[in-house]
């Protein structure tokens, strides 16, 4: 899409996300469900400089580019597992 508008994108900075707002523990959530396993989860002290909510401005990539997320984090996720399911072990 930046590459296909070189007027508009060259040298700037774009910030590109799915456009949704999720925290690990719901991460940690949607991967229990899609792979039928329990997470070994451990909690330990919040450090300097972690984050409790993340997610990317796509405002500007909206405007400019016409950017538009196609995949919900949810279904990226379920491809991810599926991939690596499907690749021998060790990679």
């Amino acid at each position: 899409m930046a590459a296909a508008q070189p007027e508009v994108s060259s040298g700037q900075i774009f910030n590109i996300g799915g456009g949704e707002q999720v925290d690990v523990n719901q991460v940690l959530e949607m991967l229990q469900e899609i792979t039928g396993s329990p997470a070994r989860i451990q909690y330990g002290p919040q450090r300097p400089g972690d984050q409790r909510r993340t997610a990317a401005d796509i405002t500007k990539a909206r405007e400019q580019l016409g950017y538009d997320p196609q995949t919900r984090l949810v279904d990226g996720l379920r491809a991810e597992v599926a991939w690596l399911r499907s690749e021998p072990a060790g990679g």
